[in-house]
């Protein structure tokens, strides 16, 4: 995974150069990242990756700018990040609004595998003998992480959009 962080980050930087917002701090590169952890445990996380590419790129400074979904929005609106780090609704929603674009794409040869596999979960109690699929949710009181969350609701989303449900409507 480091490996392939590192590959993502080159790419973006060697193709693409620094752009007029690295331009206000010479050789700082800025790269939002969708962060989900705190903030101890995200520098740690990329801390490595940021080494390797101020090492690889001479000249460059990457800085990490960990956002949660609003700041990500409002960063990428004000263009003061080079280059965003984000799941793939959350790139799918900037993409639509501000014309994001990507240029490197995370895809294994491991896929499809339960471990590098996303996905949500609909709970119910047992003794709803009466919710048995997700069609049964119609009209029922529904709670999810948010609606900015891929795994948490966006995907179940697809799924309930298939049933011809809406869960902005029908919940």
């Amino acid at each position: 995974m480091y490996f392939l962080r590192c590959c993502v980050f080159l790419l973006l930087l060697v193709f693409l150069g620094p752009t007029p917002v690295a331009a206000a701090e010479p050789g700082a590169v800025r790269i939002g990242v969708l962060a989900f952890l705190d903030a101890q445990a995200m520098s740690g996380q990329w801390e490595p990756v940021l080494e390797h590419l101020a090492t690889a790129l001479p000249g460059y400074r990457p800085v990490l700018v960990q956002l949660d979904h609003t700041t990500l929005r409002a960063a990428v609106a004000a263009h003061s990040v080079d280059f965003v780090i984000t799941n793939p609704g959350s790139y799918v929603a900037l993409e639509m609004e501000f014309g994001i674009s990507r240029i490197a794409t995370l895809d294994t040869a491991q896929a499809p595998s339960p471990m590098r596999a996303v996905g949500s979960a609909v709970i119910v109690l047992a003794e709803r003998k009466d919710l048995r699929s997700l069609a049964d949710l119609a009209g029922k009181r529904v709670m999810a992480v948010g609606e900015d969350a891929f795994g948490g609701f966006q995907l179940a989303w697809r799924e309930f959009a298939q049933l011809g449900i809406d869960p902005f409507t029908d919940f």
